[in-house]
């Protein structure tokens, strides 16, 4: 049936499909997003969104006289996803560019593989293994040990993989004019490897990003 239409019904038809597919997945988004307002609406109007900042602890079973306070979740949210990033951003980078630039050919493919093979971990696996061996180590050196460098730790071991992966594809697209080379005036080791981070921060790694 497919091999009887012509090349443009095909991509029509291939343009429409794709096209529900997206237009579908933003509706299922937005009913659910929906759904969850409609349901919190009662205990947002009979609460009030103040107390979610000025209560003094968590504690909703008790109904509207006990506590609702977001307050120390959101800032250990932003203090653990900040953290995770500053350790996962640089080693995700320095990944990749050991891979795409610097690596023999053999101990690139090895190291992109087990990166790719890390990157396909389930979440729950990297969790577990944090709770099992991270937390008690973490808490003979320092008490207690589920805390939020754990988390820190954990979220940035979970998502430097993808970070390199990205990276590394990003880098792919740079052209080749822009990779730093040595100057012809650098004498020393010290004033090439001065030259080439400039030349990394100016023309390469925006490229990253844009």
């Amino acid at each position: 049936m497919l091999t009887s239409l012509q090349p443009f019904d095909l991509d029509r038809a291939t343009r429409l499909a794709l096209r529900g597919a997206a237009i579908s997945t933003g509706a299922i988004v937005g009913l659910v997003t929906l759904f969850l307002l409609l349901e919190s609406l009662p205990a947002l109007w009979s609460v009030g969104p103040l107390r979610f900042f000025t209560d003094e602890r968590w504690l909703p079973a008790r109904g509207v006289s006990g506590g609702f306070n977001l307050l120390p979740m959101l800032v250990g949210t932003s203090l653990l996803t900040l953290g995770a990033l500053i350790l996962a951003v640089p080693g995700g980078l320095v990944a990749a560019l050991f891979c795409r630039f610097y690596a023999p050919a053999p101990v690139g493919r090895q190291m992109r593989r087990l990166i790719e093979i890390l990157s396909g971990v389930p979440s729950v696996v990297y969790g577990l293994w944090g709770l099992v061996h991270l937390v008690p180590l973490i808490n003979r050196w320092q008490p207690p040990g589920q805390s939020l460098l754990a988390g820190i730790l954990v979220l940035a071991l979970m998502i430097l993989p993808t970070i390199a992966l990205l990276s590394e594809a990003a880098l792919k697209g740079v052209p080749r004019e822009l990779w730093p080379e040595a100057p012809r005036w650098a004498s020393t080791a010290g004033e090439w490897f001065v030259e080439s981070r400039c030349r990394w921060r100016r023309r390469v790694l925006p490229r990253l990003w844009f």
